[in-house]
């Protein structure tokens, strides 16, 4: 059964599965050989296909946070009838984990596209940008460097479309 995946601002729909030869992570795309090695203190070697790399890999309850290649990527289960009920945007950008803010790179009034980024956070070691998830002005900017902020608390709201 395939499950749906998001990745950023973009959703997959993907399972993951074993055969004799190892895993297989089948794609909307096709199947892909993969392979993960422990090498301690939350560090892996990440095999996908041809490619291989050493990642940082994190989870808290449902979302999963890798640092491959000098950028950090949340990913999360999402389900299908959350998903469908959701509809559009929400105006805000939220906390992806809990964490301490590091920098804020917006003020309100300004405006952003999608995927700006807007605030970066830490947490467990991994370093975290929140970016834009849409194009917009922004309303209210609710945290300041070195705020501890806990899971899904509102970072930066939008103001409400014309």
């Amino acid at each position: 059964m395939k499950k749906i995946f998001r990745l950023g601002e973009s959703e997959h729909r993907c399972s993951l599965r074993q055969d004799a030869d190892g895993l297989v992570l089948d794609t909307e795309d096709g199947p892909l050989r993969c392979a993960l090695q422990p090498l301690g203190a939350a560090r892996y070697c990440v095999s996908a296909g041809e490619e291989q790399a050493e990642a940082l890999i994190a989870r808290h309850d449902d979302r999963i946070w890798i640092r491959l290649r000098g950028r950090t990527h949340v990913i999360e289960a999402v389900d299908p009838l959350d998903a469908a009920a959701a509809g559009g945007h929400d105006g805000a950008a939220e906390a992806p984990m809990p964490g301490t803010v590091i920098s804020v790179l917006v003020e309100p009034g300004a405006e952003v596209t999608a995927g700006q980024d807007l605030v970066v956070m830490e947490s467990m070691k991994l370093e975290v940008t929140i970016r834009a998830p849409h194009d917009g002005r922004i309303a209210a900017v609710h945290c300041a460097p070195g705020d501890q902020v806990p899971l899904k608390f509102t970072l930066v709201t939008f103001e409400a479309a014309p």
